[in-house]
């Protein structure tokens, strides 16, 4: 019997114990605090008695105190260092008997307060200060008031992390008003955050303000948390360019604040990162939710205007791949771009819009140096960005067009048209257990003088080839046996396995994909996307996390040893078998064991 073989019945294993066992996290109270503080915490759930270790996929957070007296609460002591980066950070906790299940925790720039009732008309609003955070729940039907005072031509700034708190289908929806309960400003869904709502606005004259808080539909329940910043930040809503060349300095007008455009240069990193956030900061007030920037290997290429026919295209001598930046500024605004590619070279032009917090709809067109259609794009991946993949037929130059659907047009309609080249991609992930189900079993717990198994999925584009699977910063005592996955192959099986000395403890694992020839120089990594927050219709996943590291951790002895004896003859595929299972039990355990195969 092959290796492969051996391992992939090793997937019936005691992995099922070990999750029976495993503590959840519910919530965390509260959802967040202020960057170089001390705050203390509350972690709620199941099964969490004897928790050990709280531990962060990001840097920057420690924990100093852990007092874990029954199974559903855990008190803890954060320290928030300075240098931590402001906004979400992932956590789970360890047990000695299994690792948790994931909740964020979040990281603002101001000092907290909580908020206070009975606040719920604008008589009984609770006074508070500007720059700070105000940590509170909206319950069914409720609506918080909190007065403040303002003075004339003061910037003032609210931002609201509800949904992006990873528990309900929280839509918020928040106004400013004066003392006459005119609306000064107000904000429901943004296209920088989505469902969670930002404003900024210019205070007409001195005196006092009220801000109102309220799920928009006067929804509401005991887990509807909040976190509302009210401050004098700079609130831009999007940048213009929206992204650049690596290892350049990139000018970049981020516009939407009431006080009008803040330029900045920025040292963008010298390796692609198309995820890419920049902070906008503004007489030492710091803006609590970052703009996206998009930061590529290959130029960009500004649009100079007039460009709105095939006669004033903005044009470019250099060949793709390219980006090109631009505004569709008003109404039926339409852009073009001419450029030189080659034939066979093969391409994805994505037009990003959505994806940079614009509120563009954009529609892409493509056409061959003698104005003929070669291939047009609208929606494209479930959202409103448009996507071609083409393949150049021949050489020369070729226009491309953006316009928005509507022909709307305005000065944050910014858009990013990016020429992605087909290169070679691998990524590793494991399989939902679930329909939905995106936490189980996305972490791996190993018990002293056992085996875990797993399986991986392997996606691949643009190659073929053998690729081998390799794990960095195990825990101690901790081994890893993965075969090596033909051309053929989109899924491996991986054994996990801990010594019987092996320290109680955790870590989140690098698991990295590579092609074995390596001249090839095919690397890939693990990802998990991680669903937050699921809604109608379809219970579709409305905010979610990646994570890129794997939680390994090896928990106490279980009490029993299962040995699954190899068939004397292979198993054909979609056939069946008989395999013979034996359990060895310690002598005082008793409890029934249930054995499950690790994928379906």
């Amino acid at each position: 019997m092959n290796f492969l073989t051996r391992l992939t019945l090793a997937i019936v294993t005691s992995l099922t114990y070990i999750h029976a066992a495993e503590p959840i996290i519910t919530n965390v109270l509260p959802r967040g605090g202020q960057v170089g503080s001390d705050l203390k915490v509350t972690i709620s759930g199941n099964r969490l008695q004897g928790t050990e270790e709280i531990f962060f996929y990001g840097d920057g957070i420690s924990v100093l105190d852990i007092n874990a007296t029954n199974d559903k609460s855990v008190k803890a002591k954060f320290r928030i260092s300075k240098e931590t980066e402001l906004g979400q950070h992932e956590l789970r906790l360890r047990t000695k008997s299994g690792i948790s299940t994931l909740k964020t925790f979040w990281v603002g720039p101001y000092p907290n307060l909580h908020e206070e009732e009975p606040n719920t008309s604008f008589e009984e609003a609770q006074r508070i200060t500007i720059n700070h955070t105000i940590n509170g729940v909206v319950k069914n039907e409720d609506v918080d008031y909190f007065e403040f005072n303002a003075t004339k031509n003061q910037r003032i700034s609210l931002e609201i992390e509800a949904i992006r708190l990873s528990g309900p289908l929280f839509d918020p929806y928040i106004a400013i008003l004066d003392s006459n309960r005119f609306e000064v400003a107000t904000s429901d869904d943004t296209d920088l955050l989505l469902q969670d709502s930002t404003l900024s606005t210019i205070i007409p004259q001195t005196g006092k303000y009220f801000i109102e808080v309220r799920e928009s539909s006067y929804r509401g329940g005991n887990n509807f948390y909040y976190r509302l910043h009210v401050g004098t930040f700079p609130r831009p809503l999007i940048a213009f360019p929206a992204g650049g060349e690596v290892g350049k300095i990139l000018t970049v007008n981020f516009m939407g604040d009431p006080s009008g455009p803040i330029k900045k240069n920025i040292q963008l990193p010298n390796k692609e990162n198309l995820e890419f956030r920049y902070r906008v900061e503004q007489n030492g007030s710091i803006a609590p939710s970052p703009n996206a920037i998009r930061v590529c290997n290959f130029p960009s290429i500004l649009e100079k205007e007039p460009n709105d026919s095939f006669k004033t295209a903005t044009t470019t001598t250099l060949s793709l791949p390219l980006a090109f930046d631009g505004i569709i500024e008003k109404e039926k605004d339409v852009d073009y771009f001419k450029f030189y590619a080659k034939k066979g070279q093969k391409f994805n032009i994505h037009a990003h819009a959505q994806s940079i917090s614009s509120p563009l709809d954009p529609v892409l067109n493509l056409y061959d140096d003698k104005g003929k259609s070669i291939k047009g794009s609208d929606d494209a991946n479930n959202g409103r960005d448009s996507l071609i993949t083409i393949t150049i037929p021949q050489d020369g130059n070729y226009t491309l067009r953006v316009k928005d659907h509507l022909y709307a047009g305005g000065d944050r309609f910014v858009y990013r048209l990016e020429s992605q080249p087909f290169s070679p991609k691998v990524e590793a992930s494991i399989p939902m257990f679930g329909n939905r189900d995106t936490q189980t079993r996305q972490m791996i717990p190993i018990a002293r003088g056992n085996k875990t198994a797993t399986a991986l999925n392997l996606s691949r584009k643009n190659f073929s080839g053998e690729l081998e699977v390799i794990a960095e910063n195990l825990p101690t005592g901790v081994t890893m046996r993965v075969p090596k996955a033909p051309s053929n192959f989109n899924s491996v099986p991986v054994v996990f396995e801990a010594s019987k000395d092996a320290p109680l403890s955790q870590k989140l694992v690098h698991l990295k994909v590579r092609h074995t020839d390596p001249e090839k120089k095919i690397s890939g990594e693990f990802k998990h996307n991680i669903a937050l927050v699921y809604g109608p219709p379809n219970n579709r996943t409305y905010y979610e996390s990646t994570l890129n590291k794997l939680s390994v951790g090896v928990t106490e002895k279980i009490p029993f040893s299962i040995i699954l004896h190899p068939p004397s003859t292979p198993i054909v595929r979609g056939g069946s078998i008989n395999l013979q299972v034996e359990a060895i039990r310690d002598a005082n355990f008793t409890a029934p064991i249930t054995l499950r195969i690790q994928t379906r």
